[in-house]
């Protein structure tokens, strides 16, 4: 339908005047948002609690289940004392015996011992090998059970202590072949340096040539001396490095607490979760878009936040009717009520007064000061006319009614009429078109149960939710004056922003704001940039009646 952009000056005490409307919508608008901050951080936290606590719950249901599904192994330990040879450095030498206690071959001899078919790599990974002092090492080996853990530790002690013993003996035989190969020589050589000194002694050979066959059989004798002596002492040393390296402590399992082991892992999960849920709130609260502070809100709007409250207590979706009603007399709720009563238009030309109320963010929590509103006026001898033309009829839900019409409705033992348009119809045409430019009224106009409704009320409260794709154009049917109830951080400031161009381009300009959960740190005070006030339309009659007032 198509709505003229000024009221007709016939109209009774309705004569419009608009200033500076081209320029209005030429300007631009910058939105300079306020700083984060260490508060700010900490109230995002606190707002979000149930974030934070709701991942951690589920991190400690994680860990629990970690542990169900893959409890942690039972552990045995044990000890092998290594005998190290006089020659090398025993620390260098220990480390030696580290690594050689995880090669393949130690876990293959292990993997024989207890016939296990898995993947060596994954043997390999069940047990740890440490260096006590430079000559224990202690093995600690992981497996399903208790006994399995003592059966893997022992199998993997005599494997280290076979494959070591192994090596030695087989290091031994090498020297003991070079040792023979450099016996056999040495013996020729001796018996030959002999039986030439033998010789010479028979031919009677000069001392000077006798003292030199005798010293170089000397030498022989002593070279193949020291070579039998050498294959003989590492004979013995291998021995005694045999016999000196043993198991120190038998295999034992560790000792395992049946609730500390569950209790890391619930506690390793609760941390976690916690952890994930708390820097997903701050993220969140440092890149998003969405308004908190009444200067923010108020600069966004073009119009000054007149109250900001903290959190409202949403009604139960399950709790309609005399339930979802006790919200609404709250101390906060109450505070905006009465606020916004002062805000309501002048009753003039016996004409009702009307005020829309514009929901940005959440319609639910701006029904509620719109409804007590109405129940506070009707308690004061108002006729009251309240229109729901808000997403999914919030008010009308809190109401317990369903359907459309108009209808009588009672609440806080409290009556007043209840105008719900159809879920079709974008652009609902209000009262006031017809009170406003007689021309158009038809016959049967007077006939209409909201023609009736309105000519005989005192005051018409209309709560709105908008629509870019429609406008707020219609709402000149409506109302004479609109406020805006603003939920933080529902809305990013171009939606805010978008709400407050629409309304002006109605010709119907937001004056005020009432923004709902504010953080107590906001230390805003919500003035902005009021360029509603700039487009405010002037009333020329002079006023006969305020309709906040408690008697008629």
């Amino acid at each position: 339908m198509t709505v003229p952009d000024q009221r007709s000056s016939e109209t009774p005490g309705t004569a419009w005047v608009f200033t500076d409307l081209a320029g209005a919508s030429t300007r631009p608008v910058e939105f300079a948002l306020g700083l984060a901050s260490l508060p700010y951080v900490g109230t995002a936290l606190r707002r979000r609690m149930r974030v934070w606590v709701v991942t951690g719950l589920l991190g400690l249901l994680l860990g629990v289940g970690v542990y169900v599904k893959a409890p942690p192994p039972y552990q045995a330990e044990t000890s092998v004392v290594v005998a190290q040879p006089g020659d090398v450095d025993a620390l260098d030498a220990i480390q030696t015996d580290v690594t050689l206690a995880k090669a393949r071959g130690v876990a293959g001899r292990a993997m024989r011992e207890l016939r296990l078919h898995e993947n060596i790599n994954k043997f390999l990974t069940s047990y740890t090998v440490t260096a006590v002092t430079d000559q224990v090492v202690q093995f600690t080996a992981g497996a399903p059970s208790g006994t399995d853990a003592v059966q893997h530790a022992k199998a993997l002690a005599h494997a280290f202590l076979s494959f070591w013993k192994f090596q030695l003996w087989t290091q031994e035989g090498l020297e003991a072949k070079v040792l023979s190969a450099e016996l056999v020589p040495a013996q020729q050589h001796e018996t030959n340096a002999s039986g030439q000194v033998t010789s010479l002694e028979r031919r009677g050979a000069s001392a000077t040539r006798l003292d030199s066959a005798e010293l170089a059989a000397a030498d022989d004798e002593l070279v193949l001396r020291n070579l039998q002596q050498a294959a003989a002492e590492n004979q013995v040393t291998t021995t005694s490095l045999v016999n000196g390296s043993r198991i120190l402590d038998p295999a034992a399992a560790l000792p395992r607490s049946k609730l500390r082991v569950p209790a890391i892992y619930g506690f390793t999960g609760l941390l976690g979760g916690l952890t994930v849920g708390v820097i997903f709130v701050m993220v969140g609260s440092l890149m998003t878009d969405r308004l908190r502070r009444r200067d923010d809100v108020a600069r966004a709007l073009g119009a000054p936040v007149r109250l900001s409250i903290g959190p409202v207590p949403a009604p139960s979706r399950w709790r309609p009717g005399r339930r979802g009603l006790s919200v609404t007399r709250g101390r906060e709720v109450q505070r905006v009520a009465t606020q916004m009563r002062t805000l309501l238009p002048k009753h003039t030309g016996g004409r009702a007064a009307s005020l829309a109320i514009v929901a940005v963010g959440n319609p639910r929590q701006a029904a509620l000061p719109v409804l007590a509103l109405a129940i506070g006026q009707a308690r004061a001898g108002f006729q009251v006319v309240l229109s729901d033309l808000s997403a999914g009829a919030a008010a009308a839900r809190l109401l317990g009614v369903t359907g459309q019409g108009v209808r009588i409705v009672t609440a806080e033992s409290q009556q007043f009429a209840l105008v719900v348009p159809g879920r079709d119809d974008l652009t609902p045409e209000g009262p006031l078109r017809h009170v406003t430019d007689p021309a158009r009224i038809r016959p049967d106009y007077a006939s209409r149960p909201l023609a009736a409704a309105y000519q005989s009320s005192d005051l018409l409260l209309t709560l709105v939710t908008l629509d870019p794709g429609v406008g707020a154009d219609y709402l000149t049917t409506w109302a004479t004056d609109a406020v805006a109830v603003v939920t933080a951080g529902e809305s990013s400031a171009t939606w805010i922003h978008a709400v407050g161009e629409m309304m002006r381009q109605a010709h119907l300009p937001v004056t005020a704001a009432f923004l709902l959960g504010a953080d107590k740190n906001d230390l805003s005070v919500g003035s902005g940039d009021d360029r509603a006030a700039r487009y405010r339309p002037v009333i020329g009659a002079p006023p006969t009646q305020q309709i906040g007032a408690t008697s008629r």
